[in-house]
Order: structure tokens, then C-alpha cells, then sequence
């Protein structure tokens, strides 16, 4: 019995540390140190909707970028004044570098239905 107990032992750790790999598993919050965010088409219809990802999370230092795809112009403006876009073209992006943790929400001024949240944690 013990001679069993031992070879099954052996078994599973020859297994374990030689042949199957597992994919690591990612923590369930995680924050980005550059990520993409799209004004997707149609975007002045959809409120959230309109920026993908929304929330955006970034880790303090990241750099978000938004990124046009829609066939109209668009800005981002903080709700705290912390940034400000300026007009942003179809095909025409934006990046702003957040430095502090905290949440920022964020709106088009041209198209005040659209809103965004940025995480940065």
C-alpha cells in the first residue's frame, strides 16, 4: 500500500513539473499601462455605449488614447477641466498621459449624451 501511495506520488509530480503547462490566470482587476479606447460609429446615439471600453482602467502614469472610428467629429472633455480633447476627426485619435489614481468622468461637448469613465488604480 505504501509502496503504491509513493509511486502515485511520484507520478504526479513527474506530470506536474514536466509536461502540462497551465496558462497563467490573470488577477480579476487589472490596469493597463496604455489602452485604446474607440468612439465607436454611431456614437452620438449611444451614450455609454459610445466609448469601448467604458470604464477605461489604466494604472497611474498610463496613456489613454481615443481613438475616432465614427464618420463625425467628436471631443473628450473631463468633467473637472483635467483634460480637453479638442475636435477629434473620424480616423483622428487623442492621448493623455494619467498621472494620479482616481475616476474621471468625461463627456462630448458636441454630443453632451455621450459619457466615459477613466479608472485609473
Amino acid at each position: 500500500m505504501a509502496f503504491r501511495t509513493g509511486l502515485a506520488m511520484i507520478v504526479a509530480l513527474a506530470f506536474t513539473s514536466c509536461g502540462g503547462k497551465t496558462a497563467p490566470t490573470a488577477p480579476a482587476s487589472t490596469s493597463a499601462a496604455a489602452l485604446t479606447v474607440t468612439i465607436v460609429p454611431a456614437a452620438r446615439t449611444l451614450t455609454t455605449a459610445a466609448f469601448t471600453p467604458n470604464p477605461a482602467t489604466l494604472a497611474p502614469g498610463g496613456k489613454l488614447t481615443w481613438s475616432n472610428t465614427d464618420t463625425t467629429t467628436h471631443d473628450m472633455i473631463s468633467d473637472s477641466g483635467l483634460w480637453d480633447s479638442g475636435r477629434i476627426n473620424p480616423g483622428d485619435h487623442f492621448d493623455f498621459n494619467f498621472q494620479t489614481k482616481g475616476t474621471f468622468p468625461y463627456h462630448c461637448s458636441i454630443h453632451p449624451g455621450m459619457v466615459g469613465t477613466v479608472v485609473v488604480q
